[in-house]
């Protein structure tokens, strides 16, 4: 506890709490003092750069926020509504997030690895040269997201939705798509070694080398 104080007080003293908005100036003021802010209203909050390590942040509010390259490692995140969020360049790893609400969320190279992101909402998130490693997305919704050079290793996607992803050259070495449906994803160029797709659907999938899949694809099509 004695740690988050300091770190929240860093922030007030680099000028993080002159230059925030938030729709609630209090709700803002109490992350940058104590870094716990569960349920609160903090959408279009401008803090690039900031250290919210550790912080508690369940249930908030922070759509349309500009975070990019924030310190969130080992943050809790479940339930946040971070829709059209800006977390480029941003360190999310080690952090839970199940049911997160990523709706058009731009991670454009964070680093997400080991992270817990169940039941998590992605749907046309920019993930593009994201750090993936080891990550749960476990029935995580990632339809129409954009996963191209992104790093999957290890990853578990069992019955994840990838309907229309883009994972052209993405590194999918020993990742588990079991029971994942993947129509119509682009896998061009990715890397597939020793990734699971057991029960997977692939109906009009483009594999690695160009050619498309018709598995799970209904007869005649």
């Amino acid at each position: 506890m004695k740690f988050k104080a300091f770190a929240a007080t860093l922030l007030l003293s680099m000028g993080f709490a002159a230059g925030a908005y938030a729709d609630n100036p209090e709700h803002i003021q109490r992350l940058l003092r104590t870094l716990e802010c569960q349920r609160c209203e903090l959408s279009n909050i401008d803090i690039n750069g900031a250290n919210l390590h550790g912080a508690f942040l369940n249930n908030a509010d922070l759509q349309n926020s500009r975070l990019r390259e924030v310190n969130l490692t080992r943050s809790e995140l479940s339930g946040t509504d971070l829709r059209d969020i800006n977390l480029i360049g941003a360190n999310v790893n080690n952090s839970f997030a199940v049911r997160a609400d990523l709706y058009g969320a731009n991670l454009l190279g964070a680093n997400i690895r080991n992270s817990r992101l169940k039941y998590a909402d992605l749907r046309k998130a920019n993930l593009s040269q994201t750090n993936l490693i080891d990550a749960e997305l476990v029935y995580a919704n990632l339809s129409g997201a954009n996963l191209t050079n992104a790093s999957l290793r290890q990853a578990s996607l069992y019955r994840a939705n990838l309907v229309g992803a883009n994972l052209q050259n993405a590194d999918l070495y020993r990742a588990d798509f079991s029971g994942a449906d993947l129509s119509g994803a682009d896998l061009t160029g990715a890397d597939i070694s020793r990734a699971t797709f057991n029960e997977t659907k692939m109906c009009k999938t483009i594999l690695p080398d160009g050619k498309v899949s018709k598995e799970g694809c209904p007869w005649g099509e």
